[in-house]
Order: structure tokens, then C-alpha cells, then sequence
């Protein structure tokens, strides 16, 4: 398994969870605790472009 602060990993992750967002479960939970690693390992530029390379402030998320 990867280090939870590799940045690709948690960015597949996200990816993984997006088609996921509008069938209920826990997408929401997965990419907003993804994001926050990001930010916690990688700096707040890193969840931004995160959240704008995904499309995620379309999907309820903005950036900080």
C-alpha cells in the first residue's frame, strides 16, 4: 500500500470516488478527507488545483 500522503494516490482516490458522488455512499467523505491530506502534506495550492483539475467546485466543494 502507498503512503496516505503520496500525492498521485490520493488523487486517484478522488478520481475513483467522483462517479460515485450521486449514487449516495461515502464518495463525499472519501474525497473531502483526501483533500484535507493533500493540504496537510502538500500545501493548500495542492487541494485547490486538486479541487479545480477534478471539477469538484462544481460538485459542492471550494477552494480555501
Amino acid at each position: 500500500m502507498t503512503k496516505p500522503e503520496n500525492l498521485g494516490a490520493l488523487q486517484s482516490q478522488i478520481s475513483a470516488a467522483i462517479p460515485t458522488l450521486d449514487h449516495g455512499g461515502y464518495a463525499h467523505n472519501i474525497i473531502s478527507t483526501c483533500l484535507r491530506m493533500i493540504e496537510k502534506h502538500h500545501g493548500k495550492d495542492a487541494a485547490n488545483e486538486a479541487i479545480r483539475d477534478f471539477g469538484l467546485d462544481k460538485k459542492g466543494w471550494s477552494e480555501q
